[in-house]
């Protein structure tokens, strides 16, 4: 259990830096969604899903560590913790863009793999699925795979990157 706790310790550092929140940008949709004119571009709604993801999974980690409880979401819905299941129910990390779905952590020998799909609402809508990857073993480590929206495949590492310096 010790190895397993270090281990999403380890994680919840890697989100907590790819979801700095000392920028002033909000999480959610740009301007033009607000008007209605749906001008979001897709690397735009990779980004704000990564951004929102990330945020989640930095709240809900805690949780993970002691073995499970819920999480209420700031714009509404919840997340539940099983285990290394999230369940997201009308989760909304502001009030805009809602996610329902399950993420599934799996830690393997060599790196961790978080995967699952999540239906998206409200701002951002479409399904997206995750599939990202984590080695703990290295001194700092960035997560990789792929962030899939409505047939859209993002890099994890690029959105994490891209995240980190705005």
């Amino acid at each position: 259990m010790t190895t397993s706790r270090s281990c999403l310790a380890i994680l919840i550092v890697v989100f907590v830096a790819c979801n700095d929140d000392t920028s002033s940008s909000p999480t959610g949709p740009n301007d033009s969604d607000v008007r209605g004119d749906n001008a979001e571009t897709e690397d735009e709604q990779g980004a704000v899903f990564f951004r929102e993801l990330s945020q989640a999974m930095t709240d809900v980690f805690p949780l993970l560590l002691f073995g499970g409880g819920e999480l209420g979401g700031k714009g509404g819905g919840r997340v539940l913790i099983e285990g290394k299941t999230m369940t997201f129910e009308a989760y909304s990390p502001n009030g805009v863009t809602s996610m329902d779905g399950l993420i599934v952590i799996e830690i393997l020998e060599s790196f961790w793999s978080i995967t699952g799909t999540l239906v998206l609402g409200g701002g951002s809508e479409g399904e997206a699925v995750v599939a990202m990857t984590l080695d703990p073993s290295t001194d700092s480590p960035e997560p990789g795979g792929t962030v899939t929206i409505d047939g859209t495949e993002y890099d994890v590492a690029e959105l994490a990157a891209a995240n980190a310096e705005s």
